[in-house]
């Protein structure tokens, strides 16, 4: 439940769809909910997904946006023993709706911050590094001396990969950003930044055997392409369909070449070469498999406490401003993460 000024989705379409209103109050309601001040939240790629109408399991418009948040929780229900008032907490939703001044939602959505995080950064946190964790380690069994590979490397994903592929010894990573981006992305630990244009030119030139993980964030003819840059044993690992997003509205003809793309996968190709072609959905692991999610969060939370973890903010932005959030993402200018906040 979200209340106080809230970022609404009136219907699908352009940003004049998105307006900030005032809701009442939120109330707990069940025993295992907890009521959080929401300071500030996290702009996702799937937001955009979203306003455009393209995820068929998301509540139907008018409908609060947002996927995370960070703040404090003002009380909890009497079977909570977990939190506390005062606490500071990272919480996210599955179904969006903490694009909001206040927020009440299952105690299992929201973790403790480590005492050092600010609210900006744990608004950048959990859908970035748990996905990147998951698709490394969980999926990618990423091993010492591997190499792995990342579209938009300087994006608030590919800062996450980087980060956790450095805490292991010997690993190379690479991936693709702007120009302008690529210094950005090495000062990050990045060890090669390659240019859209020509990537698969220069990864068959320095990698000619192809990489162990490839990190697909783009879908459609792209995804097929990038079979050629895996190596035996390899994993090509999608996460996302950034490419379908090309303007302000959906594009149709986008959508069909991305379905097109993903479709033409030879099974008897990936047996013959030795590879695999996988995907991660955090929402549904969330959904099927709370307690694996959780202890993940607390293997993040202490690498962050260990220094080895530092979410990269690009901008923070005011309720309000939201659409200049979103158009920062749409337009793929923002290094790190986009924040907005409710004052």
């Amino acid at each position: 439940m979200s209340g106080g000024k809230c970022v609404v989705l009136k219907g699908f379409g352009g940003y004049e769809m998105l307006n900030t209103e005032e809701r009442p109050d939120p109330k707990i309601t069940l025993s295992n909910e907890v009521k959080v001040q929401v300071h500030a939240c996290g702009v996702n790629f799937a937001d955009i997904y979203q306003r455009q109408g393209m995820l068929v399991d998301m509540p139907k418009p008018p409908v609060v946006l947002g996927l995370e948040c960070s703040g404090v929780v003002e009380c909890v229900g009497n079977e909570v023993l977990s939190l506390k008032k005062g606490d500071k907490v990272m919480c996210y939703s599955s179904k969006g709706g903490l694009y909001s001044e206040k927020v009440v939602l299952p105690a299992e959505k929201c973790f403790l911050m480590p005492s050092s995080m600010t609210f900006e950064e744990g608004a950048a946190f959990l859908i970035n590094y748990l996905t990147a964790y998951f698709t490394l380690f969980d999926i990618g069994n990423l091993q010492r001396g591997q190499t792995v590979f990342v579209h938009a490397i300087a994006g608030g994903v590919g800062c996450a990969v980087t980060q956790l592929s450095k805490s292991m010894p010997e690993i190379t990573v690479l991936g693709t950003a702007s120009d302008g981006k690529a210094l950005a992305a090495r000062a990050n630990g990045a060890d090669t930044v390659l240019s859209y244009s020509s990537f698969h030119e220069e990864l068959n030139t320095r990698h000619p055997k192809g990489v162990d993980i490839f990190i697909d964030n783009l879908s459609g003819a792209e995804f097929i392409k990038s079979l050629v840059h895996i190596r035996g044993l390899g994993k090509l690992i999608h996460i996302g369909a950034n490419s379908v997003i090309t303007g302000e509205k959906r594009n149709f003809m986008a959508l069909v070449r991305a379905f097109w793309g993903l479709k033409n996968v030879s099974i008897l190709q990936l047996v013959n070469n030795n590879q695999a072609v996988c995907g991660f959905h955090l929402a549904n692991l969330w959904e099927t498999d709370q307690l694996r999610v959780t202890n993940t969060v607390e293997k993040l939370c202490r690498l962050y406490e260990d220094g080895v973890l530092k979410p990269q903010i690009d901008t923070t932005w005011h309720f309000n401003e939201v659409t200049t959030a979103m158009q920062r993402i749409g337009r793929r200018d923002n290094i790190g993460k986009v924040v907005i906040t409710p004052e």
